[in-house]
């Protein structure tokens, strides 16, 4: 199955490595899964677990919430979802993003945070940051392992949970403390677990390759018969839902000013939007520039059009609307095989079947107008100590077709000989020089050229995370959960 961008493109003659000019191709699996996103607000439980779902109980449960310390600009809060949650996850430590709003529904996708000590003390700008960065306060645990946190029992269990904390104690967020977060979690391995992906084999006679029926709609790969194919030999399914971009861009931000974009397709306002920023004229950093100017804006979703609070510097916004939505799936007997006009525009569209009606955003496999998010490049690269307390660059080279480079990826940290895997940070050090350098051992950020077929990861292992005076004494501070590995991801969006 092919859809081209333009009628100028022939789906059948045009090259499948052309792939900027398809908006699907059952050829190429190379491209981007998101799984769910769950939103939770921040509730004060005065410490106290709440069990929802199941039997409500400590020992029968779908999900464990827990808020605590609510004053002023100081909370705690962690949610625990059994993995039965998560239905189509394929992957035991996922890549996961972290979303917050504010009480009027406006997003900042990165949160700041300070703390000064005599003569030192740092600064962070992550997705997820808070007082304390002990094992509690990291997130989803690999398979090699986990840490004792917050809680014990079940809840630390990897292959029963799925885990996280906010913790913003001393939070020094450019606007107040967020109103919910929603976690993203991709589809995709966010430790060094290979994407899972049969390589198609030598069709055999006799193979059934499409299934179709009121429950289920596939297409096997070649070599595969449908009766047994797994879904990583799939050429096609239901439950093998690319992301769909509904709309992308980068654009110009103004300084201190409201800027909007209109994607001319109304939307729920719980969408899926994705933005990083950067110094116009600049290379792309995330998740955040080691400088200490900051870039950013608050954006929310009205109708048919994003809209950036930008209160700092101009700057420009490289960013996504995805057709996945926090409502999740319907249920219902909605047609799987629709085609109508919209807007003057002929579209067909793949329900997932058993979708009610009218169809939410998380119904749709394909929408003949939307592309999906291929993947440019993806690994794992194992991080060492610098020479001489210097940084060490990895330096990832990748074929672009003409897609603009939007990279995410996932930190896997060292504690107590258990690996667990987080989002990147950037930690500046204020008190800085030639023995204590300017970044903290646990920052970790990825550069991308202009040229958008290189990016560039940077880290810090072996720098301390901390330096104050003591006296006439220079005191510092080493993490205990060190930066051994990144799983990143160069996703191409449309220009």
């Amino acid at each position: 199955m092919k859809i081209t961008k333009s009628n100028a493109d022939n789906p059948y003659s045009t090259p499948d490595a052309d792939r900027h000019k398809f908006h699907y191709n059952s050829k190429d699996h190379n491209v981007a899964e998101v799984a769910t996103i769950k939103t939770d607000g921040f509730v004060d439980t005065n410490g106290a677990y709440v069990y929802t779902g199941g039997g409500g109980t400590s020992t029968d449960y779908m999900k464990a919430t827990r808020g605590d310390w609510f004053s002023g600009s100081n909370f705690y809060f962690s949610t625990y979802y059994h993995r039965d949650n998560f239905p189509t996850l394929d992957y035991h430590c996922p890549l996961v993003d972290f979303k917050y709003k504010d009480g009027n529904g406006k997003s900042v996708d990165l949160k700041y945070y300070g703390v000064a000590f005599t003569g030192g003390g740092y600064d962070m700008i992550s997705p997820r940051v808070g007082w304390s960065l002990t094992a509690g306060d990291l997130h989803f645990v690999t398979t090699t392992g986990y840490a004792s946190g917050h809680a014990g029992g079940a809840f630390n269990d990897p292959d029963t949970m799925l885990g996280f904390t906010l913790d913003a104690a001393r939070d020094t967020d450019m606007s107040a403390n967020p109103d919910s977060i929603a976690a993203v979690i991709w589809n995709l391995p966010g430790d060094n677990t290979p994407v899972l992906q049969d390589a198609p084999a030598t069709p055999v006679d006799g193979h059934k390759t499409v299934l179709i029926n009121p429950t289920e709609f596939k297409i096997a790969k070649p070599g595969y018969d449908i009766a047994s194919a797994t879904k990583a030999q799939l050429a096609f399914s239901a439950v093998k839902n690319p992301v769909k971009v509904i709309a992308s861009g980068d654009i110009a931000i103004a300084a201190s000013a409201t800027t909007s974009h209109d994607f001319g397709f109304t939307v729920d306002a719980s969408v899926y939007v994705d933005v990083q920023y950067y110094e116009t004229g600049g290379d792309i950093y995330y998740p955040a520039s080691p400088s200490a100017q900051l870039y950013g804006a608050k954006y929310y979703v009205s109708g048919s059009a994003i809209y950036f609070e930008n209160a700092g510097a101009a700057c420009r916004a490289r960013f996504i609307v995805m057709a996945v939505d926090t409502l999740g799936a319907s249920t219902g007997s909605n047609k799987p095989l629709q085609q109508f006009e919209e807007g003057g525009e002929k579209v067909v569209r793949i329900l997932a079947p058993g979708s009610g009606s009218p169809a939410r955003l998380s119904d749709i496999v394909v929408d003949s107008r939307w592309p999906t998010l291929p993947i440019l490049a993806e690994g794992y690269v194992s991080v060492s100590v610098g020479v001489g307390g210097q940084p060490v660059n990895h330096v990832i080279d990748f074929t672009n077709p003409g897609l603009l480079p939007f990279v995410k990826m996932s930190v896997i940290r060292s504690f107590g000989g258990k690996l667990l895997a987080m989002p990147p940070l950037v930690r500046r050090l204020r008190r800085s020089g030639a023995a204590i350098g300017d970044m903290g051992g646990d920052t970790v950020y990825t550069t991308t050229s202009l040229s958008g077929t290189r990016v560039t990861i940077t880290t810090h292992r072996g720098n301390v995370i901390n330096a104050w005076l003591d006296g006439a004494l220079v005191r510092t501070e080493s993490t205990d959960a060190e930066v051994v590995g990144v799983r990143y991801y160069v996703f191409g969006i449309p220009a």
